[in-house]
């Protein structure tokens, strides 16, 4: 396979990845898609789509955060001896 070849089927690689859960690699191919001068807009704006799409939500982020925050804040006022 050339490599003209193999750069036309990089849409359908994003979207194979994406379907059997290789999200890291989806990222990657998608990274390398918006990298590539010569690529065509279809591909870049696939991969800007993959990649939002594979973004965290900031809501999930911050709520991940706060649970952290309180767990630490809890183990220390423990191991402090708060709960006495």
């Amino acid at each position: 396979m050339s490599r003209k070849e193999r750069a036309g089927a990089r849409p359908e690689r994003l979207a194979e990845l994406l379907s059997s859960g290789a999200h890291a690699a989806a990222r990657r191919e998608a990274a390398a898609a918006l990298s590539d001068p010569e690529a065509p807009p279809q591909r870049k704006e696939r991969a800007r789509a993959v990649l939002a799409a594979l973004a965290p939500e900031r809501g999930a982020l911050l709520a991940g955060l706060a649970g952290v925050a309180m767990a630490l804040a809890l183990a220390g006022w423990v191991l402090l001896g708060g709960a006495r």
